[in-house]
């Protein structure tokens, strides 16, 4: 396979082979500079799944945006798979809860949400968040957004109708993208809105002729 495959620090990659040959067949080795290593538990396995940390550890953060990476089967020395080429990204940081808070009476727009993520932002590292109601006047976004509160937290600004919101990311690091094609990179929310505040009225008719204890409640 060419070029086009992208390998995240922090998200799982998927190679696929034919299953149901010998185990020996599936020999998996990878390649950064000129030497084939293997693939850390994976011989005789048709399907593998790693990270680009899990695959090479904190070296990955000094090769993404630099170099790809190759892959390929290589059951004998003689004869080997065509080779699959990805290229290394960091992994954006994970959605880990979106909170809702609510608008404070019925009828406002001033609702709110809390995100939470797996990490802080690095150094350089930027956030695009979008949320995207089911009526359109109701999306918003908050972009260039460099700094996490505490926690890994981000609260958007009380100006959010009711609605159920998708969430989105897109992110960069110094002028790169960053991975944001992930599960943990999307996930929606509801907002909802109090009920109406309603008023009854009810009465009590005076008991006699010029009397005063009529009331209305």
């Amino acid at each position: 396979e060419g070029a086009g495959h992208i390998i995240a620090s922090d998200d799982k990659f998927e190679l696929n082979a034919t299953a149901g040959f010998p185990a020996h067949t599936y020999k998996w080795q990878y390649r950064v500079g000129t030497e084939w290593l293997n693939i850390p538990n994976a011989y005789g396995k048709a399907c593998i799944a790693f990270t680009g940390h899990e695959l090479m550890g904190t070296a990955f953060d000094q090769l993404y945006g630099k170099q790809n990476v190759h892959f390929r089967l290589a059951p004998c020395d003689e004869l080997s798979t065509p080779i699959t080429t990805a290229t290394l990204k960091l992994s954006a940081p994970h959605i880990v809860s979106i909170t809702p808070i609510s608008n404070t009476c019925f009828g406002e727009s001033d609702g709110s949400v809390r995100i939470q993520f797996d990490r802080a932002l690095n150094s350089g590292e930027t956030l695009n968040l979008s949320l995207r109601g089911t009526i359109e006047a109701n999306d918003r976004s908050r972009d260039n957004i460099s700094l996490l509160d505490e926690g890994n937290t981000f609260v958007w600004p009380k100006d959010l109708a009711p609605d159920t919101y998708s969430l989105g990311i897109i992110g960069t690091l110094n002028g790169m993208t960053t991975y944001t094609d992930g599960s943990h990179h999307v996930g929606s929310v509801t907002l909802k809105s109090p009920p109406p505040v309603t008023f009854g009225v009810t009465h009590k008719n005076v008991n006699c002729f010029a009397g005063n204890d009529a009331n209305i409640m």
